[in-house]
């Protein structure tokens, strides 16, 4: 929401910019933690991984608070203690006042994270949603089962390792390439989910057919750039499905539906791995998952060929006040 907040017409540059970032954890951390397990033991590899998490905590100290967040704060400060207010029962008083403020942010907040409007003005945002949740659903399988697939072919972990490291510099480039394609304002709508599924279900199929350590190491460096550009690419093109008016709401049910995708793909997965013992059957749903994306990527596309983002909220407003800027 901040990139949107900030960045506005940039907001698909800006996000796939940032993104390119992301995979550099895939192609480092992996290789890492093989070398802290060997070094320090188990425990004290995660000890330092939480370590170097930290890092993240003062990187979000330094992100400037949004509107919504200084709102809350004027909110908060209307019901703070004041100087002319003594005495116990005032105090108690005052205390049922500052209560009262943050349940009505509570059940604001509730209502907000509870809205549907995006998808009610916005139908084709379901399909969006739904395309958005299958990718997290395939990363996060990817990610999870790479090196126990591999340790599974009697390959060492040492080796194993490494198709997370292809996988990361795939993503890597796959970023990149994304970044450049909106830089330079050629993004297609079918570029960013059809054809780097196309891409992705091919790379799937040799996880199936084959146990080729080379082809598997090449597999995972496709892989990885498919996956990672599809995710680049869907979220900047975000936008296109939900007009000014909704984002706000919608990047709350996007990332929902993208987190409900990772819950399930660990869930799902790892309950089939347990009663089957079957990578095979586990890659096979990531690649009906990918033929599902190409099918619902077009549908998208086609869909928005006879559709606006522009609903009656944006039209009302713009009316009355003349300065809404429709930022899809």
């Amino acid at each position: 929401m901040a990139y949107l907040e900030t960045f506005r017409d940039l907001f698909s540059l800006a996000y796939s910019i940032r993104d390119t970032f992301s995979f550099s954890g895939v192609t480092v951390i992996p290789v890492l933690m093989e070398f802290m397990r060997h070094t320090y033991g188990l425990h004290g590899a995660y000890f330092l991984l939480g370590a170097i998490s930290w890092n993240a905590v003062a990187a979000g100290i330094l992100l400037r608070p949004s509107a919504l967040e200084k709102t809350n704060e004027v909110m908060d400060a209307s019901f703070a203690p004041t100087e002319d207010i003594q005495g116990k029962d005032k105090s108690i008083k005052n205390a049922m006042l500052m209560l009262k403020g943050r349940i009505v942010s509570m059940v604001t907040l509730l209502f907000n994270f509870l809205n549907l409007s995006p998808v009610i003005h916005h139908p084709i945002f379901i399909v969006y949603l739904t395309v958005h949740a299958l990718i997290s659903y395939n990363f996060t399988v990817w990610a999870i089962f790479l090196v126990p697939f591999g340790t599974s072919l009697g390959i060492s972990s040492e080796h194993a390792v490494l198709f997370s490291s292809a996988g990361g510099i795939g993503g890597l480039f796959g970023k990149i390439l994304v970044s450049l394609i909106f830089y330079f304002d050629k993004m297609h709508p079918l570029a960013a989910s059809v054809v780097p599924s196309v891409t992705w279900c091919l790379a799937v199929s040799c996880y199936v057919i084959s146990d080729d350590y080379m082809v598997l190491l090449g597999t995972s460096l496709v892989s990885g750039f498919s996956l990672a550009y599809i995710d680049a690419a869907t979220v900047a093109m975000f936008p296109r499905y939900v007009c000014a008016a909704h984002l706000r709401q919608g990047t709350v049910l996007n990332y929902l539906g993208s987190g409900l995708g990772v819950q399930l793909g660990g869930i799902i997965s790892g309950a089939i791995l347990d009663f089957t013992s079957s990578f095979s059957i586990v890659f096979g749903i990531m690649l009906l998952n990918g033929l599902l994306t190409i099918i619902l990527g077009i549908l998208m596309y086609l869909w928005s060929l006879t559709t606006t983002t522009e609903c009656a909220i944006i039209k009302k407003y713009t009316n009355k006040t003349g300065d809404f800027t429709n930022r899809t």
